[in-house]
């Protein structure tokens, strides 16, 4: 589409939504937005209706075989600006509310999401520019997992998982994870010293133990511990937690340990000094 083009449209659609009264709804067009950096482009139906601009039309989902259905309504700001209310609703029923603000001059502006996303909201008459696309808001947020009780298990040198739990993460997010229990000390010989980590395997993760020891012999018999670790999950689906732990040195073993999670989706994730791989 020419500029020239695009200007007319621009003009025709900011009249319109400026503050003309039509006594029937009136179809002004359709009209195409991608809410960038998402390669999600919108194409809407604007009909008005009275002072009203209804606005109806789908989310294309980056070319999946299924659309998602929007609805909402458009209205002038007293600063000059055009706002939209939007409601966007994907497949399975999960729905995320939009507003965005657009200049009458380029019919672009900005966008924020109830998720907490934002971005620009590019006036896209052809063809989109790519980006990653859009995730849905989780259903049934929050998503939590809980695992633990009585317990008392002798520690050797070997690697064992004392605790595990599963969780169903319904996105791409991350679970931050906490456990916690205590140790008992029993050496008379030499000091008593245990380690644990919480992890997705089955072996000690050594840039994150959870680390308590003596500092001599016979010196403390009870020693409590927790810990609580951020865990990246790439994509949706069970992810296994486990609480790993050895006895370095002396006779050790762990008593009453508990695991907690709960799944925070990439929409509220903030970003962290440890990028969890």
């Amino acid at each position: 589409m020419s500029n020239a083009r695009e200007t007319a449209l621009a003009l025709v659609v900011g009249l319109a939504l400026s503050g003309a009264t039509a006594a029937s709804a009136q179809s002004l067009g359709a009209y195409r937005w991608q809410i960038q950096p998402y390669c999600n482009v919108l194409t809407l139906s604007v009909v008005q209706q009275g002072g009203l601009y209804l606005l109806n039309g789908t989310d294309d989902q980056c070319g999946a075989p299924e659309q998602a259905s929007v609805t909402g309504l458009a209205f002038q700001n007293p600063s000059g600006s055009i706002g939209l209310g939007l409601t966007i609703v994907a497949t399975g029923g999960a729905s995320v509310h939009v507003d965005a603000t657009i200049s009458l001059a380029t019919l672009n502006g900005s966008w924020r999401d109830s998720g907490g996303r934002s971005g620009a909201f590019v006036f896209t008459p052809g063809a989109g520019t790519g980006g990653a696309a859009r995730q849905p808001p989780p259903v049934g947020f929050p998503v939590t997992a809980a695992v633990g009780g009585q317990q008392s298990l002798a520690l050797t040198s070997d690697d064992v998982v004392v605790r595990s739990l599963t969780l169903n993460a319904p996105t791409p997010g991350r679970v931050i994870v906490n456990a916690s229990g205590y140790f008992y000390f029993q050496s008379a010989a030499v000091a008593d010293v245990a380690r644990c980590s919480i992890t997705t395997g089955e072996a000690l993760d050594a840039d994150r133990l959870i680390l308590a020891g003596e500092s001599a012999v016979a010196a403390t018999t009870f020693v409590p511990f927790s810990g609580t670790r951020g865990i990246t999950v790439p994509g949706g689906g069970p992810v296994t937690l486990n609480l790993v732990c050895d006895e370095f040195s002396g006779t050790v073993s762990v008593s009453d340990t508990q695991m907690t999670a709960i799944f925070v989706p990439i929409t509220l994730m903030i970003a962290m000094d440890d990028p969890e791989p």
